[in-house]
């Protein structure tokens, strides 16, 4: 049997998240930040305070990686680490008022990019697309990346 790479749905999605995830980083260099700052802007931003591992778990990243993220956003002004309320070993992270203010132009990179990547399709094949998503993600087990709670 002959291996072709194309055929398998697993190249097409590394492939374009590393497409997808280059044009990100390019446009949100612009505003002094990275794309993966960029995420974890906007899931604070949408789910509220939230965990280091919550935010981990979104972005698929391990949990140095986001601290080190973490840190360069808090050094930048752009989001706060408190003590979790709940348990004290635990921290929270929220946004700034600077933090705040970035969303809008995080918000409009990314539709751009999306708005660019979709440009070839119509609104129907737009909706087959992310429905066609949405159940690969769920038939591989990654129910949480659809769930609207903040969870």
């Amino acid at each position: 049997m002959e291996f072709k790479k194309e055929s398998f749905i697993g190249y097409w999605c590394t492939h374009l998240g590393f497409t997808f995830r280059a044009k990100l980083d390019a446009q949100t260099k612009t505003l002094g930040i990275s794309a993966t700052d960029a995420m974890l802007l906007l899931l604070v931003h949408t789910h509220g305070s939230s965990s280091l591992s919550k935010l981990a778990k979104h972005i698929h990243n391990a949990h140095p990686s986001v601290i080190r993220n973490l840190d360069a956003m808090e050094s930048g002004g752009y989001l706060k680490r408190d003590n979790d309320p709940n348990d004290r070993r635990k921290k929270t992270v929220t946004l700034t008022n600077r933090g705040r203010k970035l969303v809008p132009r995080i918000m409009s990179i990314i539709t751009a990019v999306n708005k660019d990547a979709l440009k070839d399709f119509n609104q129907e094949e737009s909706e087959l697309l992310f429905g066609f998503m949405r159940r690969i993600a769920l038939n591989l087990g990654a129910d949480f990346l659809i769930a609207d709670d903040g969870s």
